[in-house]
């Protein structure tokens, strides 16, 4: 558990990872700002379609953010912290798959960090999170 507290930590201190966090969460707060506050195919704001569709604009980024984080076990880094680790006592099955249940939780943080967003969102400006 503890490769993959360090890995989890090396990936969401990556200056890469901070960006694109950032880069997801002002884009989903202009997406909310001009496309979701009109409400989406004449419903109103906070209905479940356009939650779904502020979640499916956000989603091109949050998979670039997947590519680039499985793009960080082959960095120069990476390489060079491969001798270390495989001079590790772990087995190297158990170190990959720690290092990718990292990358998924750093994903998953993301993702939930729009939805969080969002649900602020609605309730500073409707009063109220649940959708109708």
């Amino acid at each position: 558990m503890t490769v993959f507290f360090i890995e989890l930590r090396r990936l969401a201190a990556h200056r890469l990872y901070a960006a694109l966090l950032a880069l997801v969460l002002l884009y989903g707060r202009h997406v909310m700002h001009t496309r979701i506050i009109l409400g989406i195919g004449g419903t109103a704001p906070f209905s479940a379609l356009s939650f779904g569709t502020y979640l499916l604009n956000l989603l091109p980024l949050l998979a670039l953010l997947a590519v680039l984080l499985a793009a960080q076990f082959l960095s120069p880094s990476a390489r060079a912290l491969r001798a270390l680790t495989q001079a590790a006592p772990y087995p190297p099955a158990r170190l990959r798959a720690a290092r990718g249940l990292a990358a998924a939780c750093a994903l998953l943080f993301a993702a939930l960090a729009s939805a969080a967003y969002a649900l602020v969102f609605y309730a500073i400006t409707f009063g109220r999170i649940f959708f109708s």
